[in-house]
């Protein structure tokens, strides 16, 4: 993910901008590598639902192979969560 902080003097208030179309294709990119769903795929539905595809992936049409990856692939961000 890229950050970039921008001042308080120059804007009002300190926030930060996120380049969310490249985070969203490296996401792809790596979901796609495990998963077997196309890259394109998967970066179309994160561009319209975000990281919802992953609770619900009934809404890509996918295989029960590649429902099954993704739901790995939620169990193990889940846990990942947990422990920060």
């Amino acid at each position: 993910m890229v950050q970039y902080k921008i001042n308080e003097e120059i804007i009002g208030e300190p926030s930060l901008k996120v380049d969310e179309k490249k985070d969203d294709r490296r996401f792809a990119e790596m979901l796609s590598k495990y998963s077997g769903i196309s890259q394109e795929k998967l970066e179309y539905f994160l561009e319209k639902h975000g990281v919802e595809i992953l609770h619900k992936p009934d809404i890509m049409g996918l295989d029960n192979e590649q429902a099954q990856k993704l739901e790995e692939i939620l169990i193990m961000l889940e846990g990942f969560n947990k422990k920060m």
